[in-house]
């Protein structure tokens, strides 16, 4: 929710082709956006197949949810769809369930 309501308010100024900060904005968001999905996503009970590959799981809606994201930000005035805030999207929910992951094997599962 907080995601999708700041990337639905209007930008300040005009879309730059390629800003470093905002790549780390986006990687931050979706680090924290994977780790915090596969934690809800491990302790669901309503999907059996989803608590089993929970990771897998909270990697695909993360990505999944980066992509409709700059696809709907084409209607934000001052906003763009860029493939290179999506790439940013992917490395974050990367390194966030990798993070998930290496905390799973080595601390929860034994």
């Amino acid at each position: 929710l907080i995601l999708f309501i700041a990337t639905t308010l209007p930008s300040v100024s005009p879309p730059l082709k390629f800003e470093f900060s905002d790549k780390i904005h986006h990687f931050i968001a979706y680090l924290i956006l994977s780790f915090l999905l596969s934690l809800a996503l491990e302790i669901q009970k309503w999907s059996r197949t989803i608590k089993k590959n929970f990771l897998l799981f909270a990697f695909i809606f993360a990505i999944a949810y980066g992509a409709i994201d700059e696809l709907h930000q084409t209607y934000v005035p001052n906003r763009s769809c860029d493939i290179y805030d999506w790439i940013a999207d992917i490395l974050g929910s990367i390194i966030g369930i990798g993070l998930r992951k290496f905390i799973y094997l080595n601390f929860i599962e034994t």
